[in-house]
């Protein structure tokens, strides 16, 4: 399954409304002998101090750190840490060599297969990529309604892009 069975797309969540039942559809694939496997990016939506994992990290100070420190990326609340948009979302990621981290990552997991029993996870967004050029500084337009503007950068567009003789 892809990210449309989260809530507003963020990690160990299911939308119940649009997926009312999807554990017990889970329950019913096993019966049949059938697997289920779920998306889970490895970025935290930040932002939304509701978001109880990313509220967590930011609390715990578990998250990677920007290179840009003390200063205003992407208008988000956390100066220094890293931030990049993610499928249109800021979005933050844990810094697992840290042991709260793995410990948060841990109880999202367990809190996601209580929601729906699935057997296994497709980690997606662990990549180094975004809608920027590196780091969204602060009032970057990310993407834009007219289809000659180009607006959605990628990392490997910046470089792909350099005259390297």
């Amino acid at each position: 399954m892809d990210a449309a069975y989260m809530q507003k797309d963020l990690d160990f969540t299911v939308d119940s409304t649009r997926f009312a039942g999807l554990k017990e559809w889970a329950t019913s694939l096993h019966d049949k002998g059938q697997k289920l496997m779920i998306i889970l990016n490895a970025a935290l939506q930040s932002g939304n101090i509701e978001n109880k994992y990313y509220s967590q990290a930011l609390d715990k100070e578990v998250l990677l750190m920007s290179y840009i420190y003390n200063t205003n990326i992407t208008g988000a609340p956390e100066h220094g840490v890293l931030t990049q948009s993610i499928n249109g979302a800021k979005s933050v990621f844990l810094d697992f060599l840290e042991a709260e981290a793995l410990a948060i990552w841990k109880a999202g997991i367990k809190d996601l297969f209580g929601l729906v029993p699935f057997d296994g996870l497709w980690l997606g967004m662990n990549e180094a990529t975004g809608a920027c050029d590196g780091e969204c500084p602060k009032g970057l337009k990310l993407y834009s309604s007219d289809e000659n503007t180009k607006v959605n950068n990628t990392w490997y567009d910046s470089w792909s892009n350099q005259n390297i003789t």
